[in-house]
């Protein structure tokens, strides 16, 4: 199995697709590692998306935002992001900034790095949100994006990661894969690979 740096392992049960690779399943650790690419804290004025054009993001989105407010666009879609709440927003699909005013945001962007999570989040085209009280036991994880970047085998960096795989199995949960034949396709070639 690919191995990156910023690896983080979690034990998955009864998830088919995330389980494809051949062993006990029961017993069996996958990992799902993600690259954080980008990130920080910034207050955010009138001029934050202020082009008038779409632009597709080739990575996935987290703001948390804890003051003021925005707008972005997804697909053809606007979504109110207000302060005290976390937005996961989906990559790969034409998107729009605006802020009216001013917004404070934690931000970061990041990729997936394993073919199963890879392959789910390429399906979910969902603006996600939680209360920002719902994740106040992350606050000390989620604002040393206040310190991005953070060194690649770092205590922070493993628990940013950590976060966000938290808040992606949420995704998982609520809108499970349907099918998981494409990835069954592929099985022997990626066990050949390893």
């Amino acid at each position: 199995m690919l191995l990156v740096n910023s690896a983080i392992p979690i034990i998955m049960k009864d998830i088919s697709f995330l389980n494809f690779f051949e062993g006990n399943t029961e017993n069996e650790m996958e990992w799902f590692p993600i690259k954080l690419l980008t990130g920080g804290f910034n207050r955010c004025g009138r001029d934050w998306g202020k082009s008038p054009r779409s632009f597709v993001n080739p990575f996935c989105r987290l703001y948390l935002v804890t003051g003021g407010g925005g707008v972005v666009t997804i697909g053809e879609k606007d979504f109110d992001l207000k302060s005290g709440n976390a937005y996961f927003l989906p990559g790969g699909i034409l998107s729009r900034n605006r802020c009216y005013d001013f917004m404070e945001v934690y931000w970061v962007h990041f990729a997936p790095q394993s073919l199963p999570l890879e392959y789910f989040l390429s399906r979910y085209r969902e603006v996600r949100v939680w209360p920002l009280k719902e994740l106040s036991r992350w606050k000390p994880v989620y604002t040393w994006l206040n310190d991005f970047p953070l060194p690649e085998n770092s205590p922070e960096n493993y628990r940013l990661q950590s976060f966000l795989l938290y808040l992606l199995s949420d995704l998982l949960e609520e809108k499970p894969p349907e099918d998981d034949a494409p990835l069954l396709r592929l099985k022997n070639a990626l066990l050949f690979m390893d």
